[in-house]
């Protein structure tokens, strides 16, 4: 979470071969790809992510680093793992915790194929305004516009903060 304040920039970084003119800059772990950037020098990345067989073309030069580029730890805080729940419910529960920002009309057409892809299936949907009755409502008659389905689909309302947003994880199978 606190990592996108890092993440929407590149890293200037110095080196010995730096001029006052140009200082080295390095990407790695917000976007797993060629920024296509000139202005970017170096990407962080490993052989599993970015083989050396790779015929991809980059406009960075790579480092790939021994073992894995990305590293997780878990909040402290964070709930156990639990079993998925189509074990428990006999049916497969989507999960999104995304900005709604990004939840375009194509997202929710998309949605649509998918809840109709796998019969019985549901949708929760976690974000900020879901709080708001007004803002679920909303929301329900745009996807309505996009899904047959109404009913297959759940709000979970984002006030629990317990492993940094993570509560309602364990309430879905796919994240989407």
């Amino acid at each position: 979470m606190f990592l996108s304040s890092f993440t929407s920039r590149t890293i200037p970084i110095t080196t010995p071969t730096s001029t006052p003119a140009h200082t080295n800059k390095i990407t790695w772990i917000g976007y797993p790809n060629t920024t296509g950037l000139t202005t970017v020098d170096y990407r962080l990345t490993d052989a599993t992510c970015d083989p050396l067989t790779t015929t991809q073309p980059f406009v960075e030069e790579l480092i790939r680093l021994p073992q894995c580029f990305l590293c997780y730890t878990p909040p402290h805080d964070a709930p156990p793992v639990a079993p998925l729940p189509a074990l428990v419910t006999g049916r497969v529960t989507f999960g999104s915790f995304n900005n709604l920002g990004k939840v375009t009309g194509h997202v929710m057409a998309l949605w649509g194929r998918v809840l109709a892809a796998v019969p019985g299936s549901r949708l929760l949907l976690k974000s900020k305004p879901f709080a708001c009755e007004t803002s679920r409502k909303h929301y329900l008659s745009l996807l309505a516009s996009h899904v047959c389905c109404v009913g297959c689909f759940g709000f979970l309302k984002r006030g629990c903060m317990c492993g940094v947003g993570m509560c309602g994880v364990s309430d879905f199978d796919y994240a989407c």
